[in-house]
């Protein structure tokens, strides 16, 4: 942290007041996982505090005053979205991120062109917008440790993404490597449910073949949504052998009387 904020310094493109306020804000508020800032490059993450900065400026510029914040920014192997939006809720007239994230690089991978996603949703609504929160996805290129396995292999070592490997707590490593396993042999999608502990949280995890689900990461948002849930996290996590598996943690919205008309996630 202090190695990003003494490059925001150097950069100087905003006042060096702001310099600690936006970095802290963008390490502790929206939401992003530990690992993230272990893995990611420093220059990679100002370039982000950066981008977000100027999204915010763009935003409090506009007529209306509203704080409606839209980022993106696509490479090859790269890509970043940010935007405001309303837990729970799929929103018609935003702009459809998920959906492009699906149609650009998802439902056309392939082993020797694959992609993984994290996407984090802030802690806590913006100023003076109580009912919205960003949301962030993060877009990489896979690089396999081992691009081309047997064709039945299912050893999570052998066939994981080098960044996945690195990040991925042991835990997540032996549910994985057990619905990958269990996926292969089938057909059709594989999935589990799993207890946080010591929240009403839930990890939702599905595994499928590459190619075998059109439009599966936006849909399943739209699935959620509908019985109000929301998604702290989410992660997409493509494997050499051509299975995708989906990684979702998912909450209630914290409004009580939309909890009283729906189920409870439980």
């Amino acid at each position: 942290m202090e190695q990003v904020m003494d490059r925001l310094e150097e950069k100087g493109f905003f006042p060096s007041d702001f310099v600690v306020t936006e970095t802290t804000w963008f390490y502790n508020m929206l939401g992003i996982d530990d690992m993230y800032f272990q893995t990611e490059s420093v220059e990679s993450i100002v370039t982000q505090i950066l981008s977000l900065y100027a999204a915010k400026v763009a935003a409090y510029a506009r007529d209306d005053k509203r704080l409606e914040i839209r980022l993106d920014k696509e490479d090859e192997d790269h890509a970043v979205y940010i935007d405001t939006s309303k837990p729970g809720v799929t929103s018609l007239d935003g702009p459809n991120y998920e959906s492009r994230i699906d149609s650009k690089y998802i439902d056309g991978s392939k082993p020797g062109r694959s992609y993984r996603i994290e996407s984090f949703r802030s802690t806590s609504p913006l100023p003076g917008e109580d009912a919205q929160q960003l949301r962030c996805y993060f877009v990489y290129r896979c690089q396999f440790a081992n691009p081309n396995p047997g064709p039945d292999e299912t050893n999570i070592e052998i066939i994981g993404e080098k960044r996945f490997l690195q990040k991925a707590t042991a835990n997540t490593k032996a549910i994985y490597q057990e619905i990958i396993t269990n996926a292969v042999s089938r057909t059709g999608p594989v999935i589990e449910v799993f207890d946080i502990e010591g929240s009403r949280e839930k990890r939702l995890v599905v595994a499928y073949r590459q190619g075998s689900a059109m439009g599966i990461f936006s849909a399943l948002s739209d699935l959620y949504h509908y019985y109000r849930l929301t998604s702290s996290r989410k992660y997409l996590e493509s494997f050499s052998n051509g299975i995708n598996v989906i990684s979702l943690y998912l909450r209630p919205v914290n409004n009580a009387e939309i909890s009283q008309k729906y189920p409870p996630i439980e």
